[in-house]
């Protein structure tokens, strides 16, 4: 869950007790970008590992023996990286570690995920928050870890149906943190917390519950009342017409190319009006941006023969080709 201790707890007693451990003098610490990893894990104002450590020398614009940002631990250099810049992540990879640290890996890039976990480190230690199961950061990695046998009766039934989609792998360990590791959480700022967001959202299921949930494409059983023939969306007098559109281009998932293509009737109600879907999930040749703006084309031209203009079309800003 949120505000759990798990940063605070991995950085400033785990990792940093590895650094010193390890053969290894380089090491680790990877976030989102720079500033996340400086201001959520190493000067937090509280527990962040400087707050902690305060011998621990940061040079962020790098030194006259390594231009990359890094800390200083004795003998030990630990370099500092944003996993969302892949030109500077790369300047690191390649290189063996002794201890690697990675917060918020489920948001992670796979590419530098996957680069990492081949044998480059002697130990490694991750953070994650509640996301979408079916992401391959979870089928990948995260699920073949495992409680140790002292705390397998804290992780609730719902994370070990998760685990176990994927087989077990020796020495990957797994921790499951709720408010109660976190002896910071008072009863007040526990109470804030667990009236701040709605049950029903995806954040109070995440972030209170720590229940992994896509939160998205959910699919909902549509009473009959709501699906009507083309003879009656005929009969409504339409103001506008208009097209939205959804792409993924990966070949590994199920997510598909969505057209959808609606009518705004006079009176206020969408009508939608017509669908076409795609998905690259087993095709030899997979569909690229190129093809998507020419079936796309064909569609809308499609559409309007049949109902009428359609001025606009949105496109998930994702897909910027």
């Amino acid at each position: 869950t949120t505000q759990a201790g798990k940063t605070t707890t991995a950085v400033s007693t785990k990792f940093i007790y590895m650094v010193q451990k390890t053969a290894r003098k380089k090491h680790l610490i990877a976030g989102d970008s720079l500033g996340t990893v400086v201001s959520n894990i190493l000067l937090n104002g509280d527990c962040g590992l400087l707050d902690v450590y305060p011998e621990i020398q940061m040079y962020l614009n790098g030194s006259n023996e390594q231009k990359l940002p890094h800390l200083k631990v004795g003998d030990n250099t630990i370099y500092l990286v944003g996993y969302a810049d892949i030109g500077k992540f790369k300047k690191v990879l390649g290189g063996q570690f002794g201890a690697i640290f990675i917060d918020e890996i489920n948001i992670a890039d796979m590419g530098f995920v996957r680069e990492l976990f081949l044998p480059r480190f002697e130990y490694m230690l991750c953070t994650l928050n509640p996301d979408n199961p079916a992401k391959e950061i979870y089928t990948e990695i995260i699920n073949r870890a495992r409680p140790i046998e002292k705390y397998k009766d804290q992780v609730p039934r719902h994370m070990w149906e998760e685990l176990n989609k994927s087989p077990a792998s020796k020495d990957w360990h797994y921790w499951y943190f709720t408010f109660d590791d976190n002896p910071t959480m008072t009863a007040e700022m526990r109470n804030k917390l667990l009236t701040s967001l709605l049950p029903e959202t995806r954040e109070y299921k995440t972030k209170i519950l720590g229940i992994r949930t896509k939160g998205v494409g959910l699919i909902f059983n549509l009473p009959q009342k709501n699906i009507i023939t083309v003879e009656e969306a005929k009969a409504f007098q339409y103001q506008k017409y208009t097209c939205g559109v959804d792409t993924s281009y990966s070949r590994e998932s199920k997510d598909t190319f969505a057209f959808e293509f609606g009518g705004i009737t006079t009176d206020g109600k969408y009508i939608n009006l017509a669908e076409r879907e795609y998905n690259n999930k087993g095709r030899e040749i997979p569909l690229t941006p190129s093809d998507i703006a020419v079936l796309l084309t064909d569609f809308v031209i499609e559409q309007q023969r049949f109902w009428g203009n359609c001025p606009n079309v949105f496109i998930d800003c994702a897909d910027q080709a």
